[in-house]
C-alpha cells in the first residue's frame, strides 16, 4: 500500500531501474560526491565540460561550487556555463544554447538543475555534432521539416536538482515552439542521458511552490502512466511504486523541507514516473498541460495538479477498471476513495480547482482545444475527441 512500502527505497531504486533503459542510473543521498568516479569509468577521455545549469543561482551556489572543484582535480575543464533562465525551454532558447556552445570544443555536456535545464542539456547534446543543423525546430515531432538526427548526439550527464519529471531518464526533450504557440517533443534514443546523478538532497534548497507543483507533476505521470491504453505490467509496476512513495511523501516534503526520507521518496518517484511515462504513456493531463503551459503560460507542474482530478473523473465515466486496479493496489476502497485522497493533497497544497484561477479565459478555450492532442494524449486510457475536450475545459473554468 502507499504508506506501508519499508524498504530501504534507495536499494529498492536500484533494484528496480538500474538496469532498465539506454543511460546508467545512480540513486542516493550524497550520491553527486560520485560524479568524478563516475566520469572517470564512463569518459575516460571527455576533458572539455559544458554545463547547463538551472540558473545562475546554482551556479554560484556551494554545492555547486564543491562539485566543480572536484573535477578539476580530475583535470577536467569547465569551457563553458550556460544558465537556463526563465522557465520552460523554448526553440529560441536551445538554438541560442546551441549556438553559444559550437563556439567550444566540447565533448561532454552536463545539466545540473530542472527539466528545463536536462531538455535544453539534450537538444545540446543532440545537435552540437551536427555540421550543417538548423533550428531545432526541424526536428520536433508534429511541427518540424522531418529532419532525422541522423548522427550519435555527445554523452550527457543529468543531475536533477527537483523531483518532478523524470527528465533525467527518458529519450526526449519538450520545447516550446512558437507559431503555431505549442509544445513538442525532440525525440531519438540518443536522447536519453548517458548517465543520470539523482541525489535527493539537492532537492532540500526547492522553494516551497517548486517542490509541491513538480511533486504533483511526477504524482500526475505515476497515474497517468498506470492507467494509460498502451501501459505493460513492468510500466505499471513502476508507476505504482512511484506513486505509493509521491502519495506518502509530498506532503511532508513540502512542510518539512529538511526532512530526508522523504525527499528521497519524491526523487525517487519521480525517476519511477520518467522511466514509466518513456515506456507507458501518458493521458489527457498531461495533453492539456502541454497546451495550458503554451498558450496560458501556466508552469507544468501546476497545470498537471489541477487537471489531474479533472482527468481522473472523465475517464472514470467509461473505463473504470484501471483505475479501480491503481486504487486496490494502493489499498484504496475503489476510484473514488483514491481520486480523494489526491484531491486532499491538492487542497493541503493549495493548488486551485479551476482553470480560471489560473488566468484561463473562455477565450483560450478553442487554442487549448486544437493543441492537446499531441503524444501524451494518445496515452489516455480511451479516445477523447476535440468536442467533448471543448465541453471538458469548459466546465472547469
Amino acid at each position: 500500500g502507499w504508506k506501508q512500502i519499508n524498504t530501504n527505497v534507495e536499494e529498492m531504486v536500484h533494484r528496480d531501474l538500474a538496469d532498465h533503459g539506454n543511460g546508467e542510473l545512480h540513486f542516493g543521498w550524497g550520491v553527486r560526491h560520485e560524479l568524478t568516479q563516475l566520469l572517470q569509468a564512463r569518459f575516460p577521455h571527455s576533458r572539455n565540460v559544458v554545463f547547463i545549469c538551472g540558473s545562475r543561482r546554482l551556479l554560484e551556489s556551494n554545492t555547486f561550487l564543491h562539485l566543480w572543484q572536484e573535477l578539476q582535480e580530475d583535470r577536467r575543464r569547465a569551457i563553458d556555463f550556460f544558465p537556463i533562465e526563465g522557465g520552460e525551454p523554448t526553440v529560441n532558447s536551445v538554438d541560442n544554447a546551441v549556438q553559444h556552445v559550437k563556439k567550444h570544443a566540447c565533448d561532454l555536456v552536463i545539466a545540473i538543475g530542472g527539466g528545463a535545464a536536462i531538455d535544453t542539456a539534450k537538444a545540446v547534446s543532440a545537435l552540437y555534432p551536427a555540421t550543417n543543423a538548423n533550428s531545432v525546430r526541424s526536428y520536433l515531432e508534429g511541427v518540424g521539416d522531418g529532419a532525422k538526427i541522423e548522427w550519435t548526439p555527445i554523452p550527457m550527464v543529468a543531475i536533477p536538482t527537483t523531483a518532478g519529471t523524470g527528465a533525467e531518464v527518458t529519450q526526449n526533450a519538450v520545447l516550446q515552439c512558437p507559431k503555431p504557440l505549442v509544445k513538442k517533443s525532440l525525440r531519438h534514443p540518443g536522447l536519453t542521458p548517458s548517465l543520470a546523478i539523482v541525489d535527493p538532497e539537492f532537492t532540500m534548497s526547492c522553494p516551497t511552490d517548486v517542490t509541491a507543483h513538480s511533486g504533483m507533476d511526477a504524482i500526475t505521470q505515476c497515474v497517468e502512466a498506470f492507467v494509460s491504453c498502451r501501459a505493460t505490467t513492468q510500466t505499471r509496476g513502476w508507476a505504482l511504486t512511484g506513486l505509493s512513495l509521491g502519495l506518502r511523501s509530498l506532503l511532508t516534503a513540502v512542510s518539512s523541507p529538511t526532512d530526508r526520507a522523504a525527499r528521497t521518496d519524491l526523487a525517487a518517484c519521480a525517476t519511477y514516473s520518467g522511466y514509466a511515462l518513456a515506456y507507458g504513456g501518458l493521458g489527457l493531463a498531461h495533453g492539456v498541460a502541454a497546451a495550458l503551459g503554451a498558450v496560458c503560460n501556466v508552469h507544468h507542474g501546476l497545470a498537471c495538479a489541477i487537471l489531474l482530478p479533472i482527468s481522473i473523473m472523465t475517464n472514470l465515466h467509461t473505463h473504470r477498471k484501471p483505475y479501480d486496479e491503481l486504487a486496490h493496489a494502493l489499498q484504496f476502497q475503489h476510484s473514488e476513495e483514491l481520486l480523494d485522497a489526491i484531491q486532499s493533497i491538492s487542497d493541503k497544497l493549495q493548488i486551485p480547482s479551476r482553470l480560471a484561477d489560473v488566468g484561463v479565459k473562455e477565450s483560450q478555450i478553442e487554442q487549448l482545444v486544437e493543441l492537446s492532442f499531441g503524444n501524451s494524449m494518445s496515452g489516455n486510457p480511451r479516445p477523447i475527441g476535440p468536442d467533448e475536450l471543448r465541453d471538458i475545459l469548459q466546465a472547469s473554468l
